[in-house]
């Protein structure tokens, strides 16, 4: 799903180690940029072209287009038996969270993964800029697209990606789990990225 397509990103994609031979798309699809909301509309709209392409794939790895993955995130991801298995990264915005959760809607901080490092954790809701999704998942879930209008009435959270695919998990009982040694940057709007062993160190 990308608005542009940062060097940084692109680098990282094509120096995975350990899980060479994968596919991949790139679409720069934007048609609601300008739009109120129009991010989220774009967003909706390339999941459903990722829905399509996915067909006949096992696995589709997410990678958004200002997530910066390590060079072994992909493999990493693979050795994860689950059906929605996620890196881990802080929210470009202050106060800089950690993208997963402990509750609906509750981040974790990073005191508390502080002493989790390294482990595989089960979550209860994940940023989708470095998620790997298991045909499992992908056949039982889709975005529905109707009355997602582009108006300042409709809520945010009923056009959020994220939100909308942990919500699903949770009501829908599918496990989402999270490696805490895939440690990826996050491009802010003006360039600067940042770490989550900016917060753990």
């Amino acid at each position: 799903m990308t608005h542009r397509l940062n060097p940084e990103v692109v680098n990282a994609l094509t120096r995975q180690k350990g899980a060479e031979y994968f596919d991949t798309h790139f679409t720069n699809d934007n048609p609601h940029l300008g739009e109120y909301w129009g991010q989220y509309r774009n967003m909706m709209l390339n999941w459903k072209k990722m829905e399509r392409l996915a067909e006949g794939y096992d696995k589709v790895w997410i990678v958004e287009d200002d997530t910066i993955p390590p060079d072994d995130a992909l493999q990493k991801l693979l050795e994860v038996d689950g059906p929605v298995v996620s890196g881990l990264q802080a929210s470009r915005h202050a106060p800089y969270n950690p993208n997963i959760h402990k509750g609906p809607r509750v981040p974790y901080t990073w005191e508390e993964l502080k002493p989790l490092m390294g482990q595989t954790i089960t979550v209860k809701g994940s940023g989708t800029g470095c998620m790997l999704l298991d045909r499992s998942f992908l056949d039982r879930y889709t975005i529905d697209m109707r009355g997602y209008e582009k108006t300042k009435e409709t809520k945010y959270d009923r056009m959020n990606i994220d939100l909308l695919l942990n919500e699903f998990c949770v009501k829908e009982g599918i496990e989402q789990k999270v490696r805490l040694d895939v440690l990826c940057g996050h491009v802010k709007a003006n360039g600067e990225i940042i770490w989550p062993q900016d917060f753990i160190n």
